[in-house]
This record gives structure tokens, sequence and C-alpha cells, in this order.
């Protein structure tokens, strides 16, 4: 009996935590491991499952909220994308990855007035010239999705500014072109 009950305290996690973070650290290793084969197979069902599992074993990480977030927007639940989204950033409120997926999700949403919001935060970002490019690049589509085209292409200037190879800023710019002829 004496012998059961030391085995039984040995291998509680609460009487020995280093083996379940052990284990816990190992599983999330195979989590993120099956997440990206799941999204280099197109898998995103399955993705999300890894994701959702990854969630449950480290519910403070925001990484995962994220990442299922962007995946549930990619999908059109757009409702559980804010949801995790928003407790992603509850978490970790100054992350740039997750300030680019809600501004995202709200445009697509055509939450306009919160994106350019969202938008801004990234622009006012100054440390950080990515964010500021995706800030711009995005006021800009809220404002020709508004018909704003002067603004739009005001922004446009000033991401082309902060990154002469900005891809979207040149895309935004030239699509905006061709419709003025």
């Amino acid at each position: 009996m004496l012998c059961a009950t030391l085995f039984w305290l040995s291998n509680n996690p609460v009487f020995n935590p280093s083996s379940t973070v052990v284990d816990k650290s190992s599983e999330l290793a195979q989590l993120k491991h099956r997440y990206a084969i799941d999204m280099d197979k197109g898998k995103t069902d399955d993705a999300i499952k890894e994701l959702t599992r990854g969630i449950e074993l480290d519910p403070q990480n925001p990484v995962p909220l994220r990442l299922r977030g962007s995946l549930y927007e990619q999908s059109g639940d757009l409702k559980a994308a804010a949801s995790d989204l928003d407790r992603a950033l509850l978490l970790q409120p100054a992350d740039v990855d997750t300030l680019m997926a809600i501004a995202a999700l709200q445009y697509k949403s055509k939450n306009y007035d919160q994106a350019l919001l969202t938008y801004d935060k990234l622009t006012n970002l100054k440390g950080d010239k990515r964010a500021q490019v995706v800030g711009l690049n995005g006021k800009a589509l809220v404002h020709l999705s508004l018909d704003h085209p002067d603004l739009a292409q005001r922004q446009v200037k000033e991401a082309i500014a902060l990154d002469p190879f900005s891809v979207k800023a040149r895309e935004i710019m030239g699509n905006e072109l061709q419709k003025r002829g």
C-alpha cells in the first residue's frame, strides 16, 4: 500500500510539476508540428483542432488563439474569429500580428469605423515599419470602400515612402489609378 501511494504521489502532476511541464511542452511541440503539416496540406479543419488542443494546454498563450481566429476568419466564421482575436489581444495587448488580424476582420465585416481605429493603432507604432505600412494600406482600403479616393491615395503614397517595395501599396495605387482612367 505504501509503495502504491508513493508511486501515485510521484506521478501526480500536483506533487511532481516538472513532469507535467515536460509532457506539456512535448505535446505542444507535437501539436505545432501537426498544425504545420495540416496547413501545408490545406486541412484547415484539422489545423483548427490542433490549435484548439494547444489552447486547452496553454490557455495563456495568445499565438494559437490568433492563428485559430485567422483560420476562422478565412473560413467565414467571423463571430468565432472575433472571439479568438479579442481573447488573444487581451493576453498580449500590443501584439502587432493580432492587431493586423483584427483590423482585417473588421474590414472584412465592413465595420469601417473600428477598422480605421485599429489601422490607426498600427500606423502609430513608430518603431515598427511593417505595422505602419500595413496600417496605412488598410486605411487606404477602408477609404476606398467609403469612396474617399484622394485620402486613400495619400495614405498609399505614405506607405510607399516608408517601404518602396510594398507590393500591397502599389497594388492599391494601381487599382485606384486604373479606376480613374
